[in-house]
């Protein structure tokens, strides 16, 4: 399974960046988001948020016109145990390992993306629902971007940053 998880992160990468013989850089200026972007903190409401191993795989590539993101979560693993409930049921046979972690896809999301104007990028993803803009700032070398999300929640705007670092 991670196989073909990996498989299909390198399939994209090398759809969205590949690169043919007509390109020519003098086209215009290099786009600064083009690239494989990993998540490396995450802030929330001004505060730092403690990523899992599943939460730091998450990533972001960017191609000139087209993006594909994925997230990862923790699986729950169990293992067969020699102990049965008194009920008979499945869940007696199994014991959760609390110190192994198994971090699974949530899926790709791809899409297309532009650029609005200034930090203002727009992320329209063609086989999910994400239609967003967002703001997006850049470190002064270039190689992290701050993703701004915000989220309302009875009445209030929560504000939150992704931190991404160019690979």
């Amino acid at each position: 399974m991670k196989r073909a998880g990996s498989l299909a992160v390198m399939t994209i990468l090398s759809v969205l960046l590949g690169c043919n013989k007509h390109d020519d850089s003098s086209n215009g200026p290099k786009e600064d988001l083009v690239g494989v972007w990993r998540l490396r903190e995450k802030i929330e409401n001004d505060r730092l948020i403690t990523l899992g191993i599943c939460d730091l795989k998450e990533v972001y590539v960017f191609g000139q016109t087209q993006y594909s993101h994925e997230t990862y979560s923790q699986e729950q693993v169990k293992y067969k145990t020699t102990s049965i409930g008194i009920f008979g049921s499945d869940d007696d046979y199994y014991t959760e390992i609390d110190n192994t972690v198994n971090c699974k896809s949530n899926g790709v999301s791809i899409g297309t993306w532009i650029k609005i104007g200034g930090d203002k990028y727009q992320l329209k993803g063609t086989n999910t629902t994400e239609n967003r803009e967002y703001s997006i700032s850049f470190s002064a070398d270039k190689r992290t971007f701050y993703l701004e999300k915000e989220t309302y929640l009875g009445g209030k705007v929560y504000t939150s940053y992704g931190v991404y670092k160019k690979q």
